[in-house]
């Protein structure tokens, strides 16, 4: 895959607070469940851990064979581990646009600022053109590919020129740890990663298709307390998986959960052909 999407979020247990990891792309996502640190995110990539502790190198067992070299690149938010780690795997570090733009809004009726979020707002503008032309003209692969490359090249490049000659300039403009010093400075310390995705029409401006699978866990814990034991956390991120990769490939899940186990009960079929997005032509979600 071109580019994959990771995430984590807040995993309330009965143990205390854990996090949920998820790593998207190729229309699968997979949920893990840990701690915040740096090796967490080493685990799910499949990479080697560092001077590791009982506790994670227990929890590595079960990533065995991870997927770290499929990915050219990963998007992810701002958290420091992304860097360091994807560094030291040599996939390539992708910002969002949605987070850099979001530390910057509360400012937005600043004179110094105002500009920057102006002129980034039209790099969500341009994607918007693009993805019209692209249902406009019933595109798909390679040609709407072409599409957003074709606009990328003429309209984003020099916005994202103009964007960084604003930013210079106003970092000055604010005291060392104020909230718009850390967010104006954050997208210049990051500028290379913001801007791959204006290389090719294949990359994604943004993280919001992981923050959108992550949703029916942030609702959820609205409705609940707490995983009430230490096998559930793991057992509800594999249901989390199936689940939003169900939505994903477009699966009506209870048709699908049960060729699935009939299949695994009689045996001789390969996981490899029972995963939502291998089945999504037979089990098509109902409108």
């Amino acid at each position: 895959e071109p580019v994959a999407h990771a995430d984590e979020t807040a995993f309330p247990t009965h143990d205390g607070q854990r996090y949920l990891w998820a790593l998207l792309a190729g229309r699968q996502v997979t949920f893990h469940v840990g701690g915040r640190g740096s090796n967490d995110l080493r685990m799910i990539l499949g990479l080697p851990l560092k001077d590791p502790t009982p506790g994670e190198q227990e929890r590595a067992k079960q990533y065995l064979g991870g997927s770290a070299t499929q990915f050219v690149n990963i998007m992810a938010d701002g958290y420091t581990p992304y860097d360091t780690v994807l560094k030291e795997a040599g996939i390539g570090r992708m910002n969002c646009w949605t987070h850099g733009y979001r530390d910057l809004k509360p400012f937005a009726q600043e004179p110094v600022i105002g500009p920057i979020t102006l002129a980034i707002g039209k790099l969500f503008a341009i994607e918007k053109q693009a993805q019209r032309i692209v249902e406009e003209k019933k595109l798909e692969g390679q040609e709407a590919i072409a599409v957003y490359t074709q606009l990328r090249d003429e309209r984003s490049k020099p916005q994202l020129t103009l964007i960084h000659e604003l930013l210079i300039p106003a970092s000055d403009q604010y005291p060392k740890g104020t909230d718009q010093r850390r967010a104006i400075d954050f997208l210049i310390n990051h500028w290379s990663s913001f801007i791959i995705y204006a290389e090719g029409g294949e990359f994604p401006i943004d993280n919001n298709d992981i923050e959108r699978a992550f949703r029916m866990i942030v609702v959820g814990r609205k409705n609940w307390m707490l995983i009430g034991s230490e096998d559930a956390a793991p057992y509800a991120a594999v249901l989390f998986s199936v689940m939003e990769t169900c939505r994903l490939c477009g699966v009506e899940p209870r048709s699908y959960l049960t060729h699935v186990v009939e299949r695994l009960h009689a045996g001789g079929t390969s996981p490899e052909d029972l995963t939502p997005r291998a089945l999504a032509e037979r089990f098509p979600l109902r409108e």
